[in-house]
This record gives C-alpha cells, sequence and structure tokens, in this order.
C-alpha cells in the first residue's frame, strides 16, 4: 500500500524514531528508509535494500552523508543512524 503523504512527511522529519548503530559488521534486521552516517560508515556485503549493489559490495558513506532505500538487514562498521520506516 502506497504511503500517505502525511506518513511521508512523518518519516523525512524523523518521527518513527530510529537506532544509533556503532557498527560492528553484524546483522541489523529491522525495517528502515534511510542510514544517516555519523562518521564514514561503510555498509558491508550482505546488506539488503532495494539500492542496486548496495548489498552486494562494500560502500563507504561520508560522514553526515545520507542513504535513502528500504532496508531490511543492515551491516555496517561506523558509527550510523537508522531511520525507522
Amino acid at each position: 500500500m502506497a504511503k500517505s503523504l502525511r506518513q511521508l512527511t512523518m518519516e523525512q522529519n524523523g518521527v518513527p524514531g530510529g537506532q544509533y548503530e556503532t557498527g560492528d559488521a553484524t546483522d541489523v534486521t529491522g525495517t528502515w528508509f534511510a542510514i544517516q552516517a555519523v562518521e564514514a560508515t561503510t555498509i558491508n556485503a550482505g546488506t539488503t535494500c532495494n539500492v542496486d549493489n548496495l548489498g552486494s559490495s562494500e560502500c563507504v558513506i561520508p560522514a553526515g552523508s545520507t542513504v535513502f532505500g528500504d532496508f531490511s538487514v543492515i551491516k555496517c562498521s561506523g558509527k550510523a543512524i537508522l531511520y525507522n520506516a
């Protein structure tokens, strides 16, 4: 089902919350729409999302940057905030 404008606005403003990860490269499961790097963060192979090739190889998100998508498993090294969908 498509999200309403209200739901999308709430997500963009962080209303659903999230979790802070210190990134020890273990699987973190849940439902997220964004990953914001607090420090340079490596997204490792094993990440499950709708962003082509992001979960199949290592990708570095620079500090302060955000990657948007539909994430269900995140495997990262570094400090990041994962925003709930």
